[in-house]
């Protein structure tokens, strides 16, 4: 009896442990992190929107009005893309919008206004029917489109990534993951880790890789990509307004010789495609390789 008692006693001192251990972290993270996630999932990565992220009247993240008129001094550059345009995790002045208007005002002396045209999760479907619809309307002299190495291309491409896939191999109930997620800080914290881990490890065996080669052996798919890329170029041409592409790298999650080796095809195939259609472009890992980042 003595024994089981002693036990009984063990086993309540843990639980209690545990219980308290999660209050500090749920109170850590409630009230003293806060930080975005690379998926966007976390309750901090929520709250830092709201601490950080101010919006127009358009729906963009900026301070200012868009608008339809320009005075001839003014030269007008509108960025179109996802949330690497939108500035995930990047304070309103550090955004590659703001620091190029900033940098051709001092350097070049030259009356500049970028336009964000930025949204988290956005395609480059939706950017070319979000141009079509009402960005030519803004009177612009260029207009760049951020290209994500990865994650744009699987969102026009059809390839799912949602955490809803690693909620199955957990063998946990998704309505309880759902609610966690929308109540825990803690929870969301660790589930972000948990879901990036499950990516990486795709990417590292080869099952994330045998989806891209998949992808990039139907060239019809590549083409519908393409086609809106080619399609904002020609309405961008028609209009007098110049045309470029930049390409971005996914620095947070390119781990492993498998991934690299996926993304140097994946990056070939789309500088050859930009080449022959005579589309202006900046691949960023170049300028990262060159700096050996």
């Amino acid at each position: 009896m003595k024994i089981r008692s002693k036990g009984i006693k063990n086993v309540t001192v843990i639980i209690i442990l545990i219980s308290l251990l999660g209050v500090i972290m749920e109170f850590y993270f409630r009230f003293f992190y806060l930080a975005t996630d690379d998926i966007n999932i976390t309750l901090s990565s929520k709250k830092w929107k709201i601490k950080y992220c101010k919006y127009n009247s358009q729906g963009f993240r900026e301070d200012k009005e868009f608008s339809k008129s320009k005075s001839n001094d003014v030269f007008r550059i509108g960025i179109l893309g996802d949330s690497y345009i939108f500035g995930q995790g990047v304070k309103m002045n550090d955004r590659l919008s703001n620091v190029l208007e900033k940098l051709i005002r001092d350097r070049f002396k030259i009356n500049c206004e970028v336009y964000n045209f930025g949204k988290c999760g956005w395609s480059t479907l939706d950017e070319r029917n979000y141009f079509f619809e009402k960005g030519e309307f803004y009177k612009l002299d260029a207009l760049v489109l951020g290209c994500p190495e990865v994650d744009d291309f699987m969102e026009t491409l059809g390839i799912d990534m949602d955490e809803s896939n690693y909620i199955d191999k957990a063998r946990i109930p998704s309505n309880f993951v759902v609610y966690l997620l929308n109540n825990s800080y803690a929870f969301s914290f660790f589930y972000a880790q948990y879901y990036k881990m499950h990516c990486l490890y795709s990417m590292r065996n080869g099952r994330f890789g045998e989806k891209i080669n998949l992808v990039i052996s139907k060239n019809q798919n590549w083409e519908q990509y393409f086609r809106y890329i080619e399609e904002i170029k020609n309405r961008c041409e028609s209009n007098g307004i110049a045309f470029y592409v930049v390409s971005f790298p996914i620095t947070g999650w390119s781990s492993g010789k498998k991934y690299r080796l996926i993304m140097d095809k994946f990056e070939g195939f789309f500088r050859s495609y930009l080449d022959m259609h005579n589309i202006k472009y900046i691949i960023l890992n170049d300028y990262l390789r060159k700096y050996n980042y």
